[in-house]
């Protein structure tokens, strides 16, 4: 059904925050990172196409993709901590309520930005 007055005042409330969070983890990524991301998520590359181009094994580019992932979510979780000054319950209840409708897009994000 569709979302209560309550959760969508909610989401509303902490979208912003969620973004800025967001925005800033993409950011503080190293070059090789960005590009990886930008290569694949705004460019279109394959995994195979990412593992020639960068001299590695598709499983090595796999891993490193995962562990950028997780850079930029465990970033993210430690920027919202630290500005909504809340407790990890009440951040990971709303992360998950948030992670569903930001409207945050990486491919934009990263598109938006020149190469280095």
């Amino acid at each position: 059904g569709d979302p209560s007055p309550e959760l969508m005042l909610i989401k509303a409330e902490y979208r912003a925050a969620f973004r800025e969070a967001y925005r800033d983890a993409l950011a503080a990524l190293d070059a090789h990172d960005k590009n990886l991301l930008r290569l694949h998520l705004v460019g279109g590359l394959t995994l195979a196409e990412l593992a020639t181009m960068y001299g590695q094994h598709r499983a090595t580019v796999v891993r490193h993709l995962a562990r950028i992932r997780e850079t930029v979510l465990k970033a993210t979780e430690r920027a919202l901590k630290e500005r909504l000054a809340v407790d990890e319950r009440e951040l990971q209840s709303l992360f998950h309520l948030a992670q569903s409708q930001l409207d945050v897009s990486v491919m934009s994000l990263l598109s938006l930005r020149s190469a280095p």
